[in-house]
């Protein structure tokens, strides 16, 4: 059943107040009543729409895993420019309300947002040939992409200074160099 526009803002207000409150206060972790007062909603409608701070929380990391691009394989004639524009729109979500990372990054967040992160990515793209663990390849992976999680991390902190388009392009062109000059370890086997 689709939410009544009344409902939508409410949800955004205590949306809004529970990422103000973490942005200003990412050592610690708000109470419902804090919410509340800040959305300037009762207790009674927090609850009516969410379980508990752990259920909000879950919906706004789940906003920013819904946008993690899908990327294109390499066999596709154009995947640099597919790829370069999916990142492109990502980090820009991420720059126009870099708030919403805040909440999966702050101290008080759950643990191993880039392990989920990173899953997502593991999940919905894979080089040919990396398989699911043990092998070369699927280290180097996830070295990559921890170290472009990394990078973005840092991106955030600094205040998104690099152009979401230009720091998609930086991130995929690592990425791909990464990937495609791999070490040959035959030697020390």
């Amino acid at each position: 059943m689709a939410e009544n526009r009344r409902v939508r803002m409410t949800k955004a207000m205590i949306r809004e107040a529970y990422i103000d409150f973490i942005v200003e206060n990412p050592d610690e972790k708000p109470s419902v009543t804090e919410v509340c007062e800040r959305a300037d909603v009762n207790r009674s409608t927090f609850y009516t729409h969410y379980r508990d701070l752990d259920d909000l929380h879950a919906e706004i990391e789940a906003s920013i895993f819904e946008v993690v691009p899908v990327l294109v394989p390499e066999d596709d004639p154009d995947y640099i420019d597919k790829n370069c524009r999916l990142l492109r729109d990502f980090f820009t979500f991420i720059a126009d309300d870099p708030r919403l990372l805040s909440v999966i990054t702050s101290t008080k967040a759950e643990e191993g947002w880039e392990f989920k992160l990173a899953s997502v990515l593991f999940r919905d793209f894979r080089p040919e040939g990396v398989s699911r663990e043990g092998s070369k390849g699927y280290y180097e992976y996830v070295f990559v992409i921890m170290g472009a999680l990394g990078a973005m991390r840092e991106w955030h902190r600094a205040g998104c200074p690099i152009k979401p388009d230009a720091f998609g392009y930086l991130m995929f062109e690592c990425c791909r160099k990464a990937m495609t000059n791999s070490p040959d370890l035959s030697a020390l086997e």
